[in-house]
């Protein structure tokens, strides 16, 4: 008698931008995503895979917004039925508010993340079982970077018996909003400055280290190409350039990865801290009033400098923009960063000319024009 095979589950993760959706879903499976374009959207959801599990992490949700981003969650809304719905312990009063309407007549539970943000009190204790006996859904509080493994347990066990969130429910206020203690970034005459430094910040750190490792590896991987140059040289005029030839792909192509390579992997790191971090978050805020009058958002700027790095993901990443603003946004990227390495190169030149400091005027002049342009 052969034993049926266990039924396929599939969970949304729905919430706003920044509540740790990502962190979480990894701790829970212990995988890496795979990307997967979810009807039609050209922006990929990311997919777990764990035993007969399906877990689907939808991009944060921009409440009241008409980002791409936002219509690409509220599809996944619309076509499952579970739903994990993330909020902050930070700001849950307003989380709840936003978005237990948008789940209404679905099935799951809610995850309560940054709850080590939140003093933990019989008070703290007692509103979320509260929240549990009025809504009979079930309220897990956690630190989604580090969940303990029976709590990693508790939410998959309660994945496989969901409950209903209630059609209308309004939960008792916890009435506690924790903000960030306030920095320099909230100095309204220097907060931009700084919010603009610490920007150019990864891409200028990114390079110099970058080059410093290119310069290390460039003399031996010359000398692992060079018994090919001989080799190669009895070839007709036409291969033995495209080959060997001052720009050819045995003597060029490798080089170029020792050069670009480092730099966009350093600076993909630097963006994948700043945002782990929420340091994006109060970089976005800072910048805002100072992009608005040319049709940005701190937002968007945080998109173009991206392209510094490579602008391929920093286009894909401006669907997190509102509708309104993303046309100019794109713009602003082909613009000032047309070329993914375009950066790099500059500042390599600029170092081979022993003149780094024009850096600093190239950086000007490029953020010049580039808002002219947009405007």
């Amino acid at each position: 008698m052969s034993l049926s095979p266990p039924t396929q589950r599939t969970t949304v993760i729905v919430g706003k931008e920044s509540t740790g959706k990502s962190a979480l879903v990894a701790a829970l499976t212990g995988q890496f995503p795979t990307s997967s374009n979810i009807q039609g959207s050209t922006l990929a959801c990311e997919i777990y895979q764990t035993g007969a599990d399906t877990l689907i992490d939808t991009p944060g949700i921009l409440f009241r917004s008409d980002a791409a981003t936002t219509r690409t969650a509220l599809a996944q809304l619309q076509t499952h039925d579970t739903i994990l719905l993330v909020i902050k312990a930070t700001h849950v009063d307003e989380d709840l508010t936003d978005l237990l309407p948008l789940v209404a007549g679905k099935q799951g539970l809610v995850v309560i993340t940054f709850w080590d943000k939140v003093l933990p009190s019989d008070f703290t204790r007692q509103v979320v079982r509260r929240w549990e006996q009025a809504s009979q859904v079930r309220f897990m509080p956690v630190d989604a970077r580090q969940i303990h493994p029976s709590q990693r347990q508790q939410i998959l066990q309660a994945l496989q018996s969901p409950t209903p969130f209630p059609q209308q429910w309004q939960p008792i206020p916890a009435g506690w909003r924790i903000e960030p203690a306030p920095t320099w970034l909230e100095h309204p005459r220097w907060g931009g400055l700084l919010a603009i430094a610490l920007l150019l910040l990864p891409a200028v750190v990114a390079v110099w280290v970058a080059n410093g490792v290119a310069g290390v590896l460039e003399p031996l991987v010359q000398a692992e190409l060079a018994p090919l140059v001989p080799i190669l040289s009895p070839l007709p005029s036409l291969p033995q350039e495209i080959l060997i030839g001052r720009y050819g792909l045995v003597t060029m192509g490798p080089l170029l990865f020792v050069w670009a390579v480092p730099t966009v992997v350093l600076y993909a790191l630097f963006l994948g801290a700043y945002k782990a971090s929420g340091l994006v978050e109060r970089l976005t805020v800072a910048l805002h009033p100072w992009l608005r009058p040319f049709g940005l958002s701190g937002r968007d700027l945080v998109r173009v400098i991206m392209g510094f790095g490579c602008n391929v993901p920093a286009v894909i990443s401006t669907r997190a923009c509102s509708g309104c603003s993303r046309q100019t946004c794109i713009s602003a990227i082909a613009f000032g960063s047309a070329c993914s390495y375009q950066f790099g190169a500059t500042l390599g030149v600029f170092s081979a000319a022993n003149l780094p400091g024009l850096v600093v005027p190239y950086l000007a002049y490029l953020t010049l024009t580039t808002l002219v342009y947009t405007r």
